[in-house]
């Protein structure tokens, strides 16, 4: 077995050596661009370049049709994005998009289309909205990518494919998605050496069987009135917990970092409330319980466990306190002792890691990249979709469909910059005060800078004849790499963001407290100066948890601190001194000019300082 593993790297490691010769023998199609995967990202950049006419491109998918991930996961089949059809009352399509998570950009919209009213679509409505937005691009079905190779000759990207066909690329987009996480080894051993059922969030059977529209089902006999462990601490281990609850004896969730639930955090990617079902049947004496396996160790919480490690002949097992190192594959003997007839299932999570396609380090998630999420030895080859998600991890929404589409029409943006020599999408305006305005618009319906809070923003460049540029939805850590000159001029950062993630609580969520913070604790505008490459003190603007900043008090608020900020800014260019309340003043009064105060509008008056120090 050995001899042929090794014979078949020494082929593979000749055939990557000669992919360029191997590449001129047969007929191998060169484009513009190559996608791999006709996910929601393979689909979503394959809209843009149609938008865009672009028509030398392949969108290369080793499954049957488009979405393939959904007709498999959740396994619930419930979607836990969100999909408000109904807004109350009239606004912009782009508003729309900041509560529709499903639709993609240049495409009809799902939310309020034919295809769900839910607020939790079943998965398979997302599956047939990919399958008929996908219809007309060009997506070759049934080709399985095996490797690639740049060639630094030609600036080319060689997509080799099991099916035999060859592509030749300047741009290699790779848009492969999550798989699931491998099962540490030891784990299988142990269920392996105890005869226990072992199964993975991938290939667990249906619990229930036979139902017809949620009636009628039946319990599944590998699952009836077994006790079940589900190690894990993510949405989809907690999925699991809700779904064998019916049908076992009870459920065990075994998880190694404490879990953390995205009603405090704000990511999306925490736990969500609609799946923690089990903390309600803990709390309630309702048999399922939760168990630490953090990188300490393991504590037994149970008076059977400890009963059953002096049984053994062993000590029970407390965490190391002195912070030694955890060792995991000591830890699943010691956790799995309550019944031979006991049910493990693996749900560690997913990770981009593709071999030969992907490049993920061992132990990460995310492939580690360079500017618009291009890859950091090849020149071309970028990340998209949810590959993209290391750059705002647990920072934005770049990880689900509502956030990547919008990373995905930036990386467009800037590749097709330096392929076609488009320049970033921006409007001149002959003065200041007119692109001021134009972020009041951006504010109160722009679906990119709400959706991906804190990483794109709008930047308004200011010139010295008192003009203005204004530069929609930039990744603010790469916005020089689009506007070099603002690393000598001066401009204004515009961007959505919470201001202390930290602070928030269980409690807080119950407390008034929470509200009129300065800066606002909720998603809130903030606007930043810029000067020579450096940011000045920000100007928070009042959070809205409706999030339309549409409301008379909130406009002019909001106008009152991009003026602020703007004057900050002249003043620092200007390399004049000021005191804060003074531009406070000087702001107000300009405010009463910049536009009509609404009436019985009461404004903040700055302090008097002859009265009030």
């Amino acid at each position: 077995m050995r001899a042929v593993f090794f014979s078949s790297l020494i082929l593979l490691v000749l055939c990557l050596h000669f992919a360029g010769s191997i590449a001129s023998d047969v007929d191998a199609k060169r484009l513009d661009f190559v996608i791999v995967g006709a996910g929601p990202a393979g689909i979503q950049w394959g809209l843009l370049l149609e938008a865009a006419g672009v028509d030398s491109y392949v969108i290369v998918e080793r499954n049957t049709q488009a979405g393939s991930f959904f007709e498999q996961y959740p396994r619930s089949r419930k979607l836990i994005s969100a999909n408000r059809a109904h807004l109350g009352r009239s606004k912009s399509a782009d508003f729309g998009l900041r509560h529709d998570w499903h639709s993609l950009l240049e495409a009809p919209s799902f939310a309020r289309g034919r295809y769900s009213s839910l607020w939790n679509p079943h998965a398979s409505e997302l599956v047939s909205y990919l399958q008929e937005i996908s219809t007309g691009l060009r997506v070759q079905y049934n080709t399985s990518v095996l490797s690639t190779k740049y060639s630094e000759d030609s600036k080319l990207h060689t997509v080799f494919t099991e099916q035999g066909a060859v592509f030749l690329a300047k741009y290699l987009i790779i848009a492969t998605g999550m798989r699931m996480r491998d099962v540490p080894p030891c784990l299988e051993q142990v269920t392996r050496d105890r005869g226990m059922p072992f199964y993975t969030y991938e290939t667990l059977p249906d619990a229930m069987t036979n139902a017809t529209n949620g009636k009628g089902a039946e319990q599944a006999d590998w699952c009836r009135g077994r006790p079940v462990t589900v190690f894990g601490g993510g949405n989809a281990a907690f999925e699991l917990t809700d779904i064998l609850a019916p049908c076992s004896s009870s459920v065990r969730l075994v998880y190694r970092h404490k879990p953390r639930f995205s009603y405090l955090t704000h990511y999306v990617g925490d736990v969500r409330i609609t799946n923690a079902g089990i903390l309600d049947r803990y709390q309630l004496k309702s048999l399922d319980e939760l168990t630490a396996m953090d990188v300490r160790g393991v504590a037994p919480q149970s008076s059977y466990l400890r009963a059953k490690f002096r049984e053994l002949g062993q000590e029970p097992w407390q965490p190391e306190l002195d912070g030694g190192p955890f060792d995991e594959c000591a830890a699943y003997p010691k956790i799995l002792l309550r019944s031979d007839e006991e049910v493990v299932v693996y749900a560690g999570g997913f990770t981009g890691s593709r071999p030969g396609i992907a490049h993920v380090k061992d132990g990460h998630r995310f492939p580690e990249v360079g500017s618009f999420w291009k890859d950091r030895r090849d020149a071309g080859r970028y990340y998209s979709g949810n590959l993209m998600h290391g750059a705002d991890y647990r920072q934005s929404a770049g990880g689900f469909i509502h956030g990547f589409r919008y990373s995905i029409r930036a990386q467009f943006r800037h590749i097709m910059r330096k392929h076609t020599g488009v320049p970033w999408p921006s409007q001149h305006f002959a003065t200041e005060d007119e692109a001021l305005g134009a972020a009041v618009e951006r504010v109160q319906n722009a679906s990119g800078l709400y959706q991906m809070q804190d990483f794109l923003a709008d930047v308004i460049v200011s010139h010295p004849n008192g003009s203005a540029t204004y530069y929609y939805e930039l990744p603010e850590k790469w916005m020089y790499v689009e506007i070099p000159e603002l690393r000598k001029g001066k401009g204004l950062l515009i961007k959505l963001a919470f201001s202390n993630r930290e602070a928030w609580t269980h409690e807080l969520n119950f407390n008034d407290s929470r509200v009129g913070r300065v800066p606002g604790l909720f998603l809130h505008p903030i606007i930043t100066p810029i000067l020579r490459g450096a940011t000045l003190d920000p100007c928070h603007a009042t959070e809205d948890p409706t999030g339309e900043w549409a409301e008379g008090f909130m406009v002019r608020d909001l106008e009152y601190n991009l003026i602020l900020c703007a004057m900050k800014l002249e003043a620092e260019a200007e390399m004049r001194e000021g005191d804060e309340i003074e531009f406070e003043r000087r702001a107000l009064a300009k405010l009463q000019t910049f536009s009509p105060e609404p009436e019985g509008f009461v404004f903040f008056q700055p302090p008097n300082p002859a009265v009030d120090r």
